[in-house]
């Protein structure tokens, strides 16, 4: 399950845990057994065979950049009038997996409450993930250098469409897991201010400062390095940049070693990859609000990520490693474990950090049941 996925699934979790009637849909998938109040959706061989269609020609539009220039509506309005009720708010997390922006805007306009949470920033770019330093989106963009020339008239009808619906629609609702994502969406001109609201993904209805590890070096003679990536090879998510660290590593011989989520299985294996490293490594070339961050800060592990997106909210620099550019190097994050683990302080810089952490996402819950009730009180 991906991180938009995940933050659904943990917001479904703590609305519950609220006393909220909540239920959260997914597509069944192999990763997905459903909890109770989850429910798993199925796609028939039609419309599963389409998908696959959908996604390769998405994957082939760009080398670096991710694209969802096309989009398979697997399920239209009519599935979701069971859902009709006044006080039912519709949350979709990453619906082009899921419906149509078409299907969306369909059911604001017949007096659904309607919410989206933007995971990236394809609902108001024609389709581009992230946009990097284009500032195309803010208007529309004419041409896209990131696509194939005949692609960009896709690129360009996308965010007109895109546009038109949404500006005439008063029941669409935006959340941004980033103050950066809100600040991007405000420069699109896609809703009024008023229906755009900043809330951090949260991390269910267990977090607590409580339970977070009282972090120390491994017992390894080696510092552990965490990459906890669903896709490591990707450029966007820095993949040829841990290559190259790693390539580095034994080079200098220096006492670090890598650590891969993907190599830990079983029932247990996010905790005891977690469990397991020192220090978290998020060195994407784009980044929203990852969830690996909250999770590295639920257990007390550094993290070193570059400066950008909203990686830079999420790190505190007394105690993590914000990288201001791509080219860091092993020798730099050695350095920075020795000096933060051997320090008089530590365990102060961790309180501290938590502190600022617990502030910022904390109270997510609360912030997602406050939007809801002004959109219900909004429908009057």
């Amino acid at each position: 399950m991906g991180g938009a996925g995940l933050a659904a699934r943990r917001l479904n979790q703590g609305l519950i845990s609220s006393g909220v009637d909540s239920s959260f849909h997914a597509f069944a998938h192999s990763t997905f057994s459903p909890f109770n109040h989850e429910v798993a959706l199925s796609r028939s061989a039609t419309t599963k065979i389409v998908s696959k269609i959908v996604t390769y020609l998405n994957l082939q539009i760009g080398n670096k950049v991710f694209f969802s220039l096309f989009n398979h509506n697997t399920l239209n309005s009519s599935f979701f009038q069971r859902y009709r009720h006044r006080n039912t708010i519709l949350h979709f997390h990453n619906f082009f997996n899921l419906t149509s922006l078409q299907t969306i805007l369909e059911l604001s306009n017949l007096g659904y409450n309607v919410v989206v949470t933007l995971h990236d920033q394809r609902l108001f770019t024609g389709g581009c993930h992230y946009a990097f330093d284009c500032k195309g989106f803010e208007s529309v963009c004419s041409s896209c250098p990131q696509v194939p020339r005949p692609m960009g008239s896709l690129v360009t009808r996308n965010m007109r469409h895109t546009r038109k619906l949404a500006r005439s629609n008063t029941r669409l609702f935006l959340i941004a897991p980033s103050k950066w994502m809100k600040e991007q969406a405000l420069k699109a001109h896609l809703v009024s201010p008023e229906q755009l609201k900043f809330i951090p993904n949260t991390l269910g209805p267990n977090y607590s400062l409580e339970t977070q590890k009282k972090r120390k070096p491994s017992e390894s003679s080696k510092y552990r390095l965490g990459i906890a990536s669903m896709d490591p090879s990707s450029f966007i998510k820095g993949g040829d940049l841990v290559n190259s660290l790693k390539s580095e590593i034994g080079q200098n011989q220096l006492p670090l070693e890598f650590v891969s989520m993907k190599d830990f299985e079983g029932p247990t294996s996010e905790e005891d990859f977690w469990g397991s490293i020192d220090c978290l490594l998020v060195l994407s070339r784009a980044e929203n609000s990852p969830n690996v961050i909250h999770e590295a800060k639920n257990f007390g592990i550094p993290v070193v990520g570059n400066a950008l997106g909203g990686i830079t909210e999420l790190l505190d620099p007394d105690f993590d490693y914000l990288v201001q550019n791509t080219e860091i190097r092993t020798e730099q994050i050695h350095r920075y474990l020795e000096n933060l683990y051997h320090s008089v302080d530590f365990r102060e810089k961790q309180s501290r950090m938590t502190t600022k952490f617990n502030n910022y996402v904390g109270y997510s819950i609360e912030e997602h049941l406050n939007f809801y009730r002004f959109i219900l009180e909004a429908r009057g």
